[in-house]
């Protein structure tokens, strides 16, 4: 196994990012940026993968979510994919990100999960549809667990379900809160680590020979409570730092969710969790959907919840603009 950044040294670097600023100006002040981590070589793999798509016309506005409770949850992007609301807080072209994974009619996903979606017909877009790889409680290994398992209709994994049924441009794969959570010990072990490594890149693999480009997220911030144990947050970082690893050998977008949630939210609004710890935070507006289609800066660098779905419509509007 090669030898993973020690959580001691990934904290100190992390305290350096911490304290930086733009021209004396706060970054959480600044317009936010994109977190977006592009190499060159994620870049010639990101053309490589888009030429496949346009070879086999299969290269349409679609995306698929792929992860566990902060994914699955009606708090997530659902709301972006209701017609009846208009999104705030976004510039214009993106604003145009959204009417364009919206325009795409892709057919209902799971309908277990009540209250998920704003879905009223007999089809969804990129944003309402309820993913049949998007679960609560699930690990790295979700999804490659076969669908049949889980109550779906169809032969193959739970992510060639969703891939086959939607036919996607990108998937949103987001995972490593719950084997932080579960861990009984102070730290994760080398096996542990190299499991979620292995995991992620069988999915990241299964996305390419579907023609579907991965985009990695890092799991959110947590932090200690009476219901987590102690060792939290400092898990979280043991399974980031993997992640960033894998996602940067195997040549994949990645979303920096983590030090977004650290530089642009930070402890004042205890880095936009829930009072759980673990779950990211939305505004308490007496319509919720309302609350998580307002991406203004304020809601941006107060609740995790929209500033994750902001981060995700500028990843659209970047890779959609790399041919």
């Amino acid at each position: 196994m090669r030898a993973f950044v020690t959580v001691r040294a990934f904290v100190a670097a992390a305290a350096v990012l911490l304290g930086l600023s733009l021209g004396g100006e706060s970054i959480a002040q600044a317009a936010t940026p994109d977190y977006l981590r592009l190499t060159d070589a994620s870049v010639s793999q990101l053309k490589r993968e888009e030429k496949q798509r346009q070879s086999k016309g299969r290269d349409r506005p679609v995306f698929i979510k792929v992860g566990d409770s902060n994914t699955a949850t009606h708090l997530s992007l659902y709301g972006l994919g209701c017609y009846r609301y208009q999104p705030t807080g976004l510039s214009d072209s993106l604003l145009g990100v959204v009417r364009r994974y919206r325009k795409v009619r892709l057919p209902l996903g799971r309908t277990d999960l009540a209250g998920a979606s704003c879905n009223h017909k007999e089809w969804s877009n990129s944003f309402s549809r309820v993913s049949l790889v998007s679960r609560g409680g699930t690990l790295f290994d979700f999804p490659m667990e076969r669908g049949t398992d889980f109550g779906l209709d169809c032969i193959g994994s739970n992510l060639t379900c969703e891939i086959d049924a939607t036919t996607p441009r990108y998937a949103f794969i987001q995972f490593g809160t719950n084997e932080a959570l579960g861990a009984t010990t102070p730290a994760l072990g080398a096996v542990q680590l190299e499991e979620v490594e292995t995991r992620l890149a069988a999915i990241i693999a299964t996305c390419r020979s579907r023609r579907v480009t991965p985009v990695v997220i890092t799991a959110p911030m947590a932090v200690d409570n009476s219901f987590s144990g102690p060792g939290l947050p400092g898990r979280v970082i043991q399974v980031n730092t993997v992640i960033r690893q894998t996602a940067k050998e195997n040549r994949v977008p990645l979303v920096d969710l983590w030090l977004a949630q650290s530089q642009l939210i930070g402890p004042e609004f205890n880095y936009g969790l829930d009072q759980g710890g673990i779950h990211l935070s939305s505004p308490s507006t007496p319509d919720r959907w309302l609350g998580t289609v307002n991406l203004s800066i304020h809601n941006r660098i107060g609740y995790g919840m929209n500033l994750r779905s902001y981060l995700i419509l500028s990843a659209l509007e970047r890779l959609d603009r790399i041919r």
